[in-house]
């Protein structure tokens, strides 16, 4: 595992996740605590 990041979900869309990288996974997940809701993303590559 790379990292794991928490992103508000109004900013997630600019992240810089979605740039396509070989190898890497990415994933993204709910985490509601507060009114507004958050997104824990998980990011991986594969160890040489």
């Amino acid at each position: 595992m790379d990292a794991v990041t928490t992103h508000e979900k109004s900013t997630l869309k600019n992240s810089d996740i979605w740039q396509i990288t070989p190898q890497r996974l990415v994933i993204i997940s709910c985490y509601t605590h507060g009114p507004w809701g958050r997104n824990v993303v998980i990011t991986a590559t594969p160890t040489p």
